[in-house]
């Protein structure tokens, strides 16, 4: 077994230099308006875990959010959101339907565009995200 890669010059292996925490898998995402049936055909996510580091891209398509009007969610993902100020995941995302303008923000699973909830209906959306887990 071994106890990770030590990162750095000459033999500090402490604890802040050594990667031992690597991950790469899927997982299902969901995009739905609150209180709503979503109905996606195509649901892919794919993850990489680099200690508490997350970076995640997925695709939903053939079908939709719901019903508009809600608010416009992400859930299922691989490792719960770190609570606080770093609460927020922060990439890239791509959606069509309604008036969505496409944020790159996602506040407490919520998509966001300058600030404002999405509440839309979305008939496709890709993204690749970032964020920070306690996992």
């Amino acid at each position: 077994a071994s106890d990770g890669i030590a990162l750095g010059v000459g033999t500090a292996n402490t604890a802040s230099n050594v990667l031992d925490d690597y991950e790469e898998g899927t997982w299902t995402p969901d995009v739905a308006n609150d209180n709503s049936s979503d109905n996606w055909s195509t649901r892919i996510g794919k993850y990489t875990k680099i200690g508490q580091q997350v970076v995640v891209n997925f695709i939903c398509d053939g079908g939709n959010s719901g019903t508009a009007g809600t608010q416009l969610r992400l859930s299922g993902l691989p490792f719960a959101v770190e609570n606080g100020s770093s609460a927020m995941m922060i990439g890239s995302i791509l959606a069509n339907g309604g008036n969505n303008n496409n944020g790159g923000i996602i506040s407490d699973g919520r998509l966001m565009d300058g600030g404002n909830g999405q509440t839309n209906q979305v008939t496709f959306i890709t993204a690749m995200l970032s964020y920070r887990t306690t996992a």
